[in-house]
């Protein structure tokens, strides 16, 4: 992206950037003790998109909605026993009925996987110019999860983690434009992009018109989130744990263009899912 760095510079600049609201300190959300661990050393993960290693991200979900007869597939994050954190456009429509997996590195164990069907739905999404904005989603469960060393919660960040450099990105999305979705588990390592210059992007060359909760993906070229993909998590390393730093949203030709992938920033949400966690459990 350093091509969009030099010949905006001057514009960015310029550019008046709405600041997204900051978390109430004294809202405190109680997670598991495990959140963030896995039992797998990414230290050596390559740039570019391999198979994840299995049980590498114990926190990743599939959800399959099925809507009239149709299904589709999206991917989420476990937050507690009850909750899982998705994009809002996963809801097929307010009828879908939504299966939740865990555990799952293979679609192809999909009937031998663990599931739990997602009793209520909660989100803010809506559409301007066929452009979804607030796409975030929480899903409740009809029964809670038993934790294990392969079914685990990711951390909720207790402060902005947009300038982190030790980041996946998971799912079971197409790996190429055309193509089906991965019959196994995959990830990149990627970061979020400067703020500035992922606002000028989305407004000026992709036309989006609220920025106050998205951020971008700092991917290399061919790399990037597919079809599939939406709703599953940007997950940074700090200290030892992983946190949710951003819900996956669009990609533009699967990393084959230069305009960057969106997600839904997780910091600037986090107050809306503390306080819907905490009102309806």
């Amino acid at each position: 992206m350093e091509e969009y760095q030099a010949r905006f510079k001057s514009i960015l600049e310029g550019v008046n950037h709405t600041n997204v609201p900051q978390p109430d300190p004294n809202n405190k959300l109680e997670q598991s003790s495990l959140c963030g661990q896995t039992l797998v050393d990414q230290s050596q993960a390559i740039v570019r998109g391999e198979e994840a290693p299995e049980n590498a991200w114990p926190w990743y979900v599939f959800l399959l909605a099925h809507d009239s007869g149709e299904s589709g597939g999206c991917g989420g994050s476990i937050l507690t026993e009850w909750w899982i954190l998705t994009a809002g456009h996963c809801m097929m429509s307010w009828n879908s009925t939504i299966m939740v997996y865990f555990g799952l590195t293979n679609i192809t164990q999909l009937d031998t996987t663990k599931h739990i069907k997602a009793e209520k739905h909660f989100t803010q999404l809506y559409s301007i110019d066929g452009i979804l904005y607030n796409d975030i989603m929480l899903l409740k469960l009809e029964s809670p999860i038993t934790f294990s060393d392969t079914i685990r919660p990711i951390c909720l960040p207790d402060e902005d983690m947009s300038k982190s450099k030790n980041c996946f990105s998971i799912g079971f999305g197409a790996i190429d434009p055309m193509g089906e979705g991965s019959k196994t588990l995959k990830q990149i390592k990627t970061s979020p992009m400067d703020h500035k210059l992922c606002r000028f992007i989305l407004r000026y060359v992709s036309q989006f018109k609220h920025l106050e909760y998205l951020i971008c993906a700092d991917e290399e070229h061919g790399q990037g989130v597919c079809s599939g993909d939406s709703g599953g998590p940007m997950i940074c390393e700090a200290n030892g744990r992983y946190f949710i730093v951003g819900v996956t949203s669009t990609g533009y030709d699967c990393g084959q263009s230069e305009i960057p992938s969106s997600l839904v920033s997780v910091h600037a949400w986090i107050e809306w899912i503390k306080t819907t966690i905490k009102s309806n459990s």
